[in-house]
């Protein structure tokens, strides 16, 4: 028909190209010019995301996997995008090849479960935990198709980018820090100290699985603060006690009985602190602690047990070391 713009489109009558396209033709011309409402319907998007991803070929390998799942992530992150969310939870489940026809026994699928602890849409930072999850995996059989389930997400602003370290950008490399080691290890295996209200030492503290979302109190003087709750903010603690105060030999000098660690003498720098404690429970302890100084300039964490003893055993034990 010789058209071959819009403009000589719109000079033909438009009844003839009504009878010759339809009227289509002619609505998609006065919408695309602005002379007919063109109402559009929002894009509703699914409350949870689930994709499916047939692989090319049978998948043997972690890195197989880790690339096909690879695809199945950037689409995950394109849709925490659009709806604006972090995701919490994710799980990626393998569907395996059957070792024959008649086998109905064997495992057809794998799901692997990846919790964060906090909300993220970083591509990056998911597919190293998932790397760290796979690599751990022994497959039962070789993978055919993949698919990605999410449910569990969270709604909040983007984060804004820092120019200068700060505190929330500190916590944020421990929080992925804690995450990979949970995800490469398990998440019982990674563990955080939780005071108790005790002033034994050795009860002070008690341990529980690793909370990231948890921030660390910050310690004084580069040690670690009091194990207590009811110990003074300004008792200094080591940051590694012994499992058991471990007896020092002794030997006088000058009239009295020094303690040694490793054969080498001590020091004492500060001190005494007096505790007493464990009344209640049949286990009191009476000590005096000091911190004490070694010849190449170690520091130690030591008490004076003002229990009574037997001639046989010392009266003075090691119960830390400064790191």
């Amino acid at each position: 028909m010789g058209l071959r713009t819009i403009a000589d489109l719109r000079a033909v009558p438009r009844d003839g190209l009504a009878r010759r396209f339809g009227e289509v033709v002619l609505g998609e011309l006065d919408r695309a010019l602005g002379t007919r409402p063109d109402p559009r319907e929002a894009v509703v998007l699914p409350a949870t995301f689930e994709s499916r991803l047939e692989l090319c070929a049978r998948a043997d390998t972690t890195e197989q996997l880790l690339h096909g799942a690879s695809v199945l992530l950037a689409r995950l992150v394109a849709w925490l995008s659009a709806r604006h969310a972090f995701v919490r939870r994710f799980t990626l489940r393998m569907a395996h090849e059957r070792r024959s026809r008649r086998d109905e026994s064997g495992v057809t699928s794998t799901a692997l479960d990846i919790a964060l602890a906090e909300p993220s849409r970083d591509p990056v930072h998911l597919q190293v935990l998932l790397r760290e999850r796979l690599a751990s995996l022994q497959l039962p059989a070789p993978t055919l198709d993949l698919s990605l389930h999410a449910d569990d997400i969270a709604q909040r602003a983007p984060p804004n980018t820092e120019l200068f370290p700060t505190p929330a950008a500190e916590h944020e490399g421990l929080t992925r820090l804690i995450e990979r080691l949970q995800a490469r290890l398990g998440r019982d295996q990674i563990r955080r100290l939780v005071p108790l209200p005790d002033h034994r030492p050795e009860r002070a503290t008690t341990t529980c699985s690793a909370d990231a979302q948890i921030r660390p109190a910050r310690a004084r003087g580069g040690a670690a603060l009091a194990t207590a709750p009811m110990l003074s903010l300004h008792a200094v603690r080591p940051v590694w006690l012994l499992q058991r105060p471990e007896p020092l030999r002794e030997r006088e000098h000058q009239g009295d009985r020094e303690p040694l660690v490793d054969g080498q003498p001590l020091q004492l720098v500060s001190g005494p602190e007096r505790i007493e404690s464990g009344w209640w429970d049949g286990e009191r302890i009476e000590r005096d602690y000091f911190i004490a100084e070694l010849p190449d300039g170690a520091l130690v964490w030591v008490y004076c047990s003002r229990v009574p003893l037997g001639q046989a055993e010392p009266r003075w034990f090691l119960q830390g070391r400064f790191g």
